[in-house]
């Protein structure tokens, strides 16, 4: 007696599916293969566009990657320290005698010649740790900008600033002799006064710091030029001392100084080697030129309201921060569309490109080269946020473009399957 078993089939009966089925069951195992091999060869795609997008920003956003040489060379023949891309001499020691008889005066002589590569760029700065930019010269165009600090009879101080138009010439060498007192602040060029301005006085307080030539303690502001020397005084100049001074040193190489004129500094830059710009005043601060590029005070995500000036080049660059994060937020929010769905992509997204900005950003602050600011933060962001919004409108354009690559390696690594 035969019996017949749960799947309808008599004993001693094979149990083979017939070749209709089994045609049927292979083309559906063919299909799901090709399926899962298309979804992981797309991930796969995604996966390597976003760490070609992540590697490419990091590296804009951190190269150099190090502080570069020190771009300031000797003048063999005439003397002088010639300052190129990035370059800067910084002080040996802080000034604190400046202010110490009572009287609020100061003067500054610098010898100096151009090269307008830039539209501004930092001659002299006097840093402290209280006040990185307690005073500032520099250049603005063919002029110059006096900033620093003013006190007033409280001990309350204030940021104050003042433009000396036409003072400067491209490739030209020059004699800038700066003289406050309590009439206010006289700018000479070559010992002939060019201005005088009432309103503006600074402390002599502001002198007493690091001296900074050729930079801005806080940023990459590197002036290109020559300096051929730098004085500094404890009082103020006359009309007559500063025309002498000059023509002393135009035809001596140094100023003829008199003990009532309180000096206090005076580099020569003669030395024509070495490392030191020795001061022949009356202190032992000596300029040390470094071997690598160095900013004193490296600002960390510095205001937008600091950052920001109303030109092309700034409008140029927070357009390039938000371009940039474009393609970061776009196949980010892709690719982990494709892996890993869940409910937050795009909140996820947003955040991963903060985090790598903010990353950059706390890289940049240890560059001198670099600035760390704020806006940079924002653009970026927000590059990110657009990108996470254009995935959300065209993702089936992205998959439609996938699958067609993914069929073109497909035909190409299994010409048999086609």
């Amino acid at each position: 007696m035969q019996h017949v078993t749960q799947y309808g089939l008599k004993n001693g009966e094979s149990q083979t599916p017939a070749p209709s089925m089994r045609t049927h069951i292979e083309t559906f195992q063919a299909g799901s293969t090709s399926s899962r091999d298309r979804h992981a060869l797309s991930a796969k795609l995604l996966a390597a566009i976003c760490v070609l997008i992540l590697a490419g920003i990091l590296f804009a956003g951190l190269r150099p990657f190090h502080a570069p040489r020190n771009d300031v060379t000797w003048q063999e023949a005439t003397g002088g320290l010639a300052f190129g891309k990035h370059g800067t001499v910084l002080g040996s020691g802080v000034f604190t005698t400046f202010g110490a008889k009572g009287q609020d005066y100061w003067s500054i002589e610098m010898w100096l010649q151009p090269n307008f590569r830039r539209k501004s760029e930092t001659l002299l700065a006097v840093y402290s740790q209280r006040h990185p930019t307690q005073m500032r010269i520099y250049r603005y165009q063919n002029g110059i900008v006096l900033q620093g600090e003013a006190w007033d009879t409280h001990g309350r101080s204030a940021t104050a600033a003042a433009y000396i138009a036409d003072v400067l010439s491209d490739g030209k060498l020059s004699l800038i002799t700066i003289t406050s007192g309590a009439d206010g602040t006289t700018v000479y060029l070559n010992g002939v006064r060019v201005e005088h301005k009432s309103y503006f006085r600074l402390s002599n307080k502001s002198l007493n710091g690091q001296l900074v030539v050729g930079n801005s303690p806080i940023e990459d502001d590197s002036w290109t030029g020559l300096f051929t020397g730098l004085a500094l005084y404890d009082q103020e100049l006359t009309d007559a001392v500063a025309t002498r001074h000059y023509e002393s040193w135009a035809h001596d190489g140094r100023p003829e100084i008199q003990e009532s004129e309180r000096m206090v500094a005076l580099y020569l830059f003669d030395e024509r080697h070495g490392n030191v710009v020795h001061n022949y005043g009356g202190s032992s601060t000596d300029l040390i030129i470094p071997l690598r590029y160095t900013i004193l005070h490296e600002k960390f995500l510095d205001a937008p309201w600091n950052e920001f000036h109303a030109d092309w080049g700034d409008l140029k660059n927070i357009l390039i921060n938000i371009g940039g994060f474009i393609p970061l937020g776009f196949f980010f929010c892709a690719y982990w569309s494709a892996t890993r769905p869940f409910r937050p992509i795009a909140i996820a997204t947003v955040l991963l490109g903060f985090l790598i900005s903010l990353t950059i950003e706390i890289g940049q602050s240890q560059l001198p080269t670099r600035d760390s600011g704020m806006t940079d933060l924002i653009t970026n962001t927000f590059g990110t946020y657009l990108g996470v919004a254009l995935h959300g409108r065209s993702s089936g354009l992205l998959r439609w473009s996938l699958n067609r690559v993914v069929s073109v390696v497909l035909r190409w690594s299994h010409p048999w399957g086609a």
